[in-house]
């Protein structure tokens, strides 16, 4: 046997050591990973375990209140710019100009007829024909959050009437979630706001971070 050289034995042994190590290499990734896991809720491990099943994307919109988030959904989504004051009076629900409207976390989609639509947990889609009384509505639910009343096991869906579409604009697969805007006046808002981007900033594909040019303190917590 020549210097530097294995004898065969010796060379299939470290052909398998190197196997079982080439194998193994990654073991370590998949038990963090597996800690992490156990430490989520039970409905993100959920989320995270049946993610390849997924059909849609799921984008998750948020920054702070008054900064033009629902009005960026709003645009994504085709709205006319004509029905953009009609839209946006209607999901303020009642609230005036210059204070936070999006109650709790919104999932926008368009109507398959001119109605509005309603639909919170697992309840029938309610519709209206009408603006103000889905206004109203609206209103009720923002009441209801600030009472800490409102308890949402998934997004509140807002159907939004087909004539406020651009026909040439195409809808989009993509699931947009609209979370109420971060540092609000009221307390109440503030834990719900809280409490929902924990429940759903880790089950997005993609979050988006809204801001003014102006400011950009909202990064701050975003590293």
């Amino acid at each position: 046997m020549s210097r530097g050289s294995l004898a065969p034995a010796q060379a299939s042994g470290v052909r398998a050591a190197w196997a079982q190590h080439d194998q193994e290499r990654l073991d370590w990734a998949f038990r963090a990973y597996t800690r992490f896991a156990e430490s989520l809720s039970p409905e993100i491990r959920d989320r995270l375990a049946s993610k390849d099943q997924q059909a849609e994307a799921y984008v998750v919109v948020f920054g702070k209140t008054q900064v033009g988030k629902t009005t960026l959904l709003m645009e994504l989504m085709g709205v006319l710019a004509t029905q953009m004051p009609r839209v946006a009076r209607v999901l303020r629900g009642g609230r005036a100009a210059g204070q936070s409207a999006t109650a709790t976390t919104m999932e926008y989609r368009r109507s398959p007829d001119q109605r509005w639509g309603l639909k919170v947990n697992e309840t029938a889609i309610a519709w209206y024909g009408d603006d103000l009384a889905m206004e109203a509505e609206l209103g009720r639910l923002r009441t209801a959050m600030e009472m800490r009343q409102l308890v949402a096991h998934g997004p509140c869906v807002v159907f939004v009437p087909l004539e406020c579409f651009d026909a040439d604009v195409a809808q989009s697969g993509v699931r947009m979630l609209d979370l109420p805007g971060d540092k609000p006046a009221n307390a109440a808002e503030q834990e719900h706001v809280h409490a929902m981007a924990r429940k759903y900033v880790p089950l997005a594909d993609l979050i988006l971070l809204v801001g003014r040019g102006d400011d950009l303190s909202f990064l701050q917590g975003a590293a």
